[in-house]
């Protein structure tokens, strides 16, 4: 007979995992349900209403009403417009005496812009036309020109077009004017 030393030698030699694993496998249980109950937490938390984030991050997140109200608090004369909105910005769309606009609000229904659609240069002062007849751009004509008003200044985003029948060469380019005439190929 062997002794209990030489009876784990040889089953230890047989392949035969002689430690305690019960240990281990329990740490092991504890950690994979510690994992499962903080992915369940985090998920039932942010899955919550904004009550829930309001409550806990002190935040208030603007309801639809919220930007409606502000939309007709700057453009009280407008009662058809549509309204898209993503995590942090509101669109409204409209018409203002047969112009398209789109005015945008940031995440506290605060006015940001509102961009004019202007049609072939419709509309463009002659200062920023003197301007750009006296550039490089001579002889391009304006297409899809935007006026931006923004609580701190208006410009114009004034699309340039290029096309040579002879040389089969066009192109497109953007230009940012002030009212006064002054431009700038940077926003």
């Amino acid at each position: 007979m062997f002794s209990l030393d030489e009876n784990k030698e040889l089953l230890a030699f047989q392949g035969v995992i002689l430690h305690h694993e019960p240990k281990r496998k329990n740490k092991m249980k504890k950690i994979r349900y510690i994992a499962i109950l903080l992915v369940c937490l985090t998920t039932s938390t942010f899955a919550q209403t904004p009550d829930f984030l309001e409550s806990a991050f002190h935040y208030k997140y603007p309801k639809t009403s919220d930007y409606i109200k502000a939309f007709h608090d700057k453009y009280p004369q407008i009662s058809k417009e549509k309204l898209q909105c993503s995590d942090n910005v509101c669109a409204f769309t409209f018409k203002y005496h047969g112009e398209k606009k789109k005015a945008y609000f940031d995440k506290y229904s605060n006015w940001m812009r509102t961009e004019t659609y202007m049609v072939d240069g419709e509309y463009i002062p002659d200062s920023i036309k003197v301007t750009i007849n006296n550039s490089r751009y001579n002889g391009w004509s304006f297409k899809d020109t935007r006026l931006i008003e923004t609580p701190d200044n208006t410009i114009y985003a004034v699309g340039l077009d290029y096309k040579n029948d002879k040389t089969g060469l066009s192109g497109h380019h953007y230009l940012y004017c002030t009212s006064s005439g002054t431009c700038s190929d940077k926003k």
